[in-house]
């Protein structure tokens, strides 16, 4: 029989057969548990072997209508419903390294349409390679506040060498600069006359976020940018920095992020930070709302918005897969380092006073993003069950020099209970996405679900009789009425 594995809405007349009463019914066992099913999508549900015989009279000899499909030899073919589990790769291209011009491909497959019954679990092989040339977007977000002026300058002596470095591991590699101090309010940020407009010597007015510039592949701009940015001044120790995190994250387009590419934001720091609720101290008390609010390069939020909390900028580096690096001086290490626990995929290095270890702080840690390859799955569906086998230590996870991992991984639908004929937890169109957590990869599974029918009178007991609320209703499943007298005129429909 050909199964319709799409929705679609029947009218049919009922036939004038019942179910049978049946006399010495065999039990369910472990060898066959298809025996004892009553409906159609019981039987299918219950065993990936199990097969529905729906031809009307079959059950007239006391023959079991849910049986092992080896035991059906006396149902015709185009009366068996049997769907089996099609597993089709859509999007299937080999790993291969990136160019200038191409993308690379890290993990095959992309795409995977799954047609499948419960309890028939599906396996296949999900490959990943580490591609060279893989394109990097490295983002220096800078703290400009006064302390941090003999930074800056060795900084703009470095650009260069950053991406000297970095095109030792790709050729296809970018470099953007932004700088924060803090929100212009007071008691961050002295708001006295002769103070706002000048708060330190050579100094430019204090601002909470620009974006000095976006991400580009010309290492000499970036040393000009770097030079060009002026030191501001501010009152309070901690800095705005986790404001300027979140737009450096959230303004995709303005920044310049690529996708696919290896994002990767440098934040460098002296000081502490502020975070939501110190806003209050400023009577700023409108929540951060995690978007962009970049008018030419500047943050115009900055009083207008709180800080953003911790876990908000923990959701917002999964969203759009960040890797964060601290790079502090020794003071401040510890305290960031606590951040790592909050932060997924954040790392932590200690900042020389001159910031002139910035080059093997992005190469070592470069190094240590890219040594590990971690598998999640986010599920569209609670019944859809995911498991991951590999040669690693830990099955989803690996580590250390591998350059390519192969991971075996097996799909299964739960066991369905059905508590009434309409209950079908499973919809058609889940997406299953399994995703490398320190890259932007994944691969789709849109799952199917076999579908079943079930069908309902609408009418009256009585044919002469209208319609009433709250009259018996008789359900058809699989082509058999399961009540003799209502088989000429009932009303069907597909839920």
């Amino acid at each position: 029989m050909k199964i319709d594995w799409r929705p679609v809405v029947l009218l049919l007349s009922c036939l004038s057969v019942g179910l049978s009463q049946r006399t010495g019914s065999l039990t369910p066992t472990s060898k066959n548990p298809c025996i004892g099913q009553k409906m159609c999508g019981e039987c299918i549900a219950v065993g990936k072997d199990c097969a529905w015989c729906e031809e009307p009279t079959y059950d007239a000899e006391n023959k079991e209508r849910c049986n092992l499909l080896s035991e059906h030899s006396n149902c015709k073919q185009e009366h068996l419903v049997f769907p089996q589990s099609i597993l089709n790769r859509t999007k299937n291209s080999a790993p291969k390294d990136g160019t200038k011009t191409d993308n690379p491909i890290q993990l095959q497959p992309q795409l995977i349409n799954l047609k499948m019954r419960p309890n028939d679990p599906q396996k296949f092989t999900l490959n990943f390679r580490l591609a060279n040339n893989y394109p990097v977007d490295l983002y220096y977000l800078m703290d400009l506040s006064y302390s941090m002026k003999d930074d800056k300058e060795k900084l703009a002596t470095l650009g260069v060498l950053i991406a000297n470095e970095m095109n030792n591991i790709t050729e296809n590699f970018r470099l953007g600069f932004g700088s924060f101090v803090d929100k212009v309010v007071m008691p961050y940020v002295s708001m006295a006359p002769n103070k706002i407009n000048n708060p330190c010597d050579q100094c430019e007015p204090a601002y909470g976020f620009k974006n000095q510039l976006p991400l580009n592949g010309d290492p000499s701009l970036f040393q000009t940018k770097v030079q060009e940015a002026k030191v501001s001044g501010n009152l309070d120790a901690p800095e705005g920095g986790l404001d300027a995190v979140m737009q450096a994250i959230a303004c995709e387009s303005q920044i310049g992020w690529r996708n696919p590419s290896r994002r990767m934001l440098l934040y460098s720091t002296d000081a502490g930070f502020h975070f939501a609720g110190d806003g209050k101290l400023g009577g700023i008390i409108k929540p951060n709302d995690g978007q962009c609010h970049l008018s030419n390069g500047i943050y115009t939020e900055s009083v207008g918005q709180d800080y953003p909390s911790i876990s908000q900028i923990a959701a917002k580096i999964e969203e759009k897969n960040v890797n964060l690096i601290f790079a502090v001086t020794e003071k401040q290490v510890d305290i960031y380092k606590q951040l790592k626990n909050f932060i997924p995929g954040s790392v932590t290095g200690r900042l020389a006073d001159d910031s002139s270890n910035i080059v093997a702080l992005v190469r070592d840690n470069y190094q240590k993003i890219t040594s590990k390859v971690e598998m999640s799955t986010t599920s569209g569906a609670e019944d859809v069950i995911i498991r991951y086998f590999s040669r690693c230590k830990k099955k989803h996870k690996c580590y250390a020099s591998l350059t390519s991992v192969q991971y075996f991984l097996l799909i299964k639908l739960n066991d369905i209970t059905f508590m009434n004929e309409t209950d079908n937890k499973i919809e058609n169109g889940n997406v299953e996405n399994i995703s490398n957590l320190l890259v932007q990869l994944s691969v789709s599974i849109n799952v199917v679900m076999f579908e079943h029918y079930f069908f309902r009178f609408m009418g009256d007991i009585s044919p002469t009789k209208s319609t009433k609320t709250g009259v018996p209703q008789v359900t058809f499943d699989c082509s058999v009425c399961n009540l003799v007298k209502l088989c000429n005129q009932v009303f069907l429909y597909k839920y």
